[in-house]
């Protein structure tokens, strides 16, 4: 079969949608990988700027000193490929490419490692996207110092990987973006069994991914991958795509042309000059908004409420917080408006991307699996066909085919259906079997029926355990998992606090989920006891008994130290992350976590506290400082 062409391959990328993420920033890696670690280079520390200052977390307890003395450390960035190894001599430091032999003594630089790390433009005052990582060097060999080894995997099915081609580059030393030559290789010469084995495990590890390539090298403790690509870079010096690679491309790219010539609303062109439109407008970190050039429509979560009094207007508070908050012009400086909180926007760096999907969080808080729920497949559509994907918690004999995804609710008679992204619950289904017959949110449904919402091409579900509240929620609401929201920040980005909290309940209004907007109800949620009370409806109205039960909404929660204990917990395994919502669900065992929130919302009912308040406008001060405003 012919090589696909450079200008096809490029219309095919990016390749494994939004679980590229996985591969193309290696700290979001480590985190994925864990399991596989011994693969990769030795984790020493990774630096960002938080609050306009650079923040290392750690993770090795040896001091940087004695490893610098020792093999050295390699520098780079968590989302270039750019690689320094230095070392340091008679308090002198040397630096090398990663590629080249020969240390060079820098005379650009003073004695600090942070002074040549900067001066390299390893990383930068970008808060967002910047991340310096610093590993442990080690000895290579095999290869000589200038040499490394590219695979190009593929998993089409999630769970018959295979190696499609496997080159070995040698680079001009002191500069490895210089390709001296690339020859292909059979794998059975560097590779042996076993490596060839746990490289096909680390495949079926990530089934969602289906093409990838990773750059290795060999050291003395192993194999070792050093860079991974998501969209592989294109074969180029005469060599071809293996059969395989090249038949997953051609048949992809077959069902892409089809794609574009079959459906009208897939006007790119238009959709790209409207994006760059509204971001030419926006301006970065502007300050307040009366003085930027954006027009109100353009400004996220606002609405015409926002205009009716010019006092409002100036300070960014949409009516209701007025009343909620007893705000004046005497004390309105200590609360944070609406439009300050969207003007935060995301407190968190760009690991807030670990959010943005179900499972990646799954895979990144493996060592908190008893308070996640359990997940059993993905459906998803892709290429023109739908696709079964067995997930981390499906059984081992189940497998990928509506028939078994059946067997797997006749098993357990209740299942949850979540599309894989989204919040508030939306799109959340209730799937259950009673007495043969087949119920969706308690509506008697077929299986066809049933079939065709799993094939729908416009949702990813997610099949997973549906979680069992426990009976003190229960008895309120049965009809949805009443959960905890509860706010968790870091002014230090070290320290764990719990904010608030606060509870909502569903309705007969909410199709089985807890939404207040939707028509349930919130109550307030004491931090220290778990008490809870307080009722109130989306309309802030006083209900204490529950509109459709008539149960008071009045209580304890229950294993309430333990939830705050594990919440913490996460929390602080979650180093990168400062800013937090958790949904938590009380069950008759423990809690569960149907979801983990990047930006919690501005509470609509409940009142931030004066702590949550002391850190957001702490977080405020910072954002105006780095833009100048302050």
């Amino acid at each position: 079969m012919k090589n696909i062409s450079y200008d096809d391959y490029k219309f095919l990328s990016p390749f494994n949608e939004k679980y590229a993420k996985w591969l193309d920033d290696k700290i979001t890696t480590m985190k994925i990988f864990t399991p596989y670690s011994h693969l990769f280079e030795n984790h020493i520390s990774h630096s960002y700027f938080r609050d306009n200052e650079l923040f290392t977390i750690k993770s090795k307890s040896s001091t940087i000193d004695n490893i610098l003395e020792n093999n050295g450390i390699v520098v780079t960035n968590s989302t270039f490929s750019d690689r320094l190894i230095i070392t340091k001599k008679n308090n002198k430091f040397y630096r090398r490419n990663y590629f080249a032999s020969k240390d060079s003594y820098n005379e650009n630089t003073s004695s600090s490692l942070n002074d040549i790390i900067e001066y390299e433009s390893l990383v930068n005052l970008n808060w967002k996207t910047d991340i310096k990582i610093i590993y442990e060097n080690e000895d290579r060999i095999i290869l000589s110092e200038n040499q490394f080894c590219r695979i190009y995997l593929l998993n089409e099915n999630g769970d018959n990987p295979i190696i499609g081609n496997l080159l070995l580059f040698t680079v001009i030393p002191e500069n490895e973006n210089f390709i001296l030559s690339c020859e292909e290789i059979d794998v059975k010469q560097l590779f042996s069994d076993h490596e060839i084995n746990e490289l096909f495990s680390l495949c079926t590890y990530i089934p969602k991914v289906e093409f990838f390539a990773i750059d290795v090298i060999f050291t003395k403790s192993g194999v070792k991958i050093i860079e991974m690509h998501s969209n592989p870079p294109y074969i180029k010096n005469n060599i071809n795509f293996s059969q395989e690679i090249n038949n997953y491309l051609y048949k992809n790219l077959e069902s892409k042309k089809k794609f574009f010539l079959t459906n009208e609303d897939n006007d790119y062109s238009k959709t790209k000059l409207l994006y760059n439109e509204v971001i030419n407008n926006y301006p970065k970190g502007f300050y307040p908004f009366r003085k930027s050039n954006l027009t109100l429509e353009m400004i996220p979560n606002f609405n015409d409420n926002l205009l009716k009094s010019d006092w409002q207007l100036s300070r960014g508070f949409l009516p209701h917080r007025i009343e909620q908050y007893g705000i004046n012009d005497s004390n309105n400086e200590k609360f944070i408006s609406d439009f300050e909180y969207a003007y935060l926007g995301h407190v968190n760096n760009s690991f807030r991307c670990w959010f943005e999907d179900k499972i990646t969080i799954k895979y990144i808080l493996r060592d908190y699996h008893d308070c996640l729920p359990e997940y059993y497949y993905l459906i998803s559509y892709r290429n023109g066909k739908n696709r079964i994907i067995k997930l981390m918690d499906c059984p081992e004999d189940y497998n990928t085919n509506f028939d078994d995804i059946f067997s797997l609710l006749e098993e357990k008679l209740i299942l949850a259906l979540k599309p894989d992204e989204g919040t508030h619950g939306a799109g959340f289904i209730k799937l259950t079997l009673v007495n043969d017959c087949y119920f969706v949110n308690d509506e008697l449904i077929s299986k066809e029926e049933i079939i065709n919402i799993l094939k729908d091409k416009d949702n990813q579900y997610i099949i997973t355990e549906f979680i069992q509240q426990h009976e003190v929620l229960n008895k309120i609401y049965p009809g949805a998992v009443n959960t905890v929201r509860m706010t968790v920040f870091k002014k230090d980005g070290i320290t764990p606090v719990i904010g608030n909290c606060y509870i909502r309940f569903g309705s007969n209004e909410t199709n089985g989920v807890d939404n207040i907007s939707a028509g349930g109800l919130g109550a307030d949620v004491d931090v220290e006891t778990g008490a809870f009370g307080n009722a109130v409806n989306r309309f802030k109205v006083s209900t204490p008994y529950h509109p459709d039960t008539g149960v008071l909404i009045e209580g304890i929660l229950p294993n309430w130290e333990y939830a705050k204990a594990s919440v913490i917990n996460i929390a602080n395994s979650l180093k990168e992350i400062e800013y937090m919502g958790f949904d938590v669900a009380f069950t008759p065992t423990g809690i569960k976590l149907p979801e983990i929130n990047r930006m919690p919302d501005f509470p609509m009912l409940n009142k931030v506290t004066e702590k949550t308040l002391d850190y957001l406008l702490h977080k405020l001060d910072q954002k105006k400082i780095k833009y100048l405003y302050k």
